[in-house]
């Protein structure tokens, strides 16, 4: 059993909350569909794939949104010939070792 965090409140504590009872959880680094355009959704992805290769990995949320699911058939394959990897929530908690982050960032981006 595992804890994600989508931080859609400045105010949320549920990541750390889920720490202290020990349970696996992990917040979310970038929202993908706040703003629901083709160019928005890229962009954010291009923002969480930079965020990846800076800190190693990067927990991205979004929703089966057409714009969304236009921007990841186009561009997963792209990624992936670059060598971005997907990885599972299960692996994800494992590279991150279960940290809570104590910070809401601004415009979909948790930094």
């Amino acid at each position: 059993l595992f804890f994600v965090d989508s931080r859609t409140s400045a105010a949320t504590v549920a990541a750390a909350k889920a720490q202290a009872l020990g349970l696996a959880s992990l917040s979310r680094d970038v929202f993908l569909d706040d703003v629901r355009t083709t160019e928005a959704i890229a962009g954010q992805l291009r923002i969480a794939v930079e965020m990846a290769r800076k800190q190693g990995t990067a927990v991205v949320i979004g929703h089966p949104y057409p714009q969304t699911l236009e921007v990841l058939e186009r561009e997963l394959p792209r990624l992936k010939a670059q060598g971005v990897e997907l990885i599972g929530l299960r692996q994800m908690i494992g590279e991150r070792s279960n940290r809570a982050m104590p910070a809401h960032g601004k415009g979909g981006i948790y930094r």
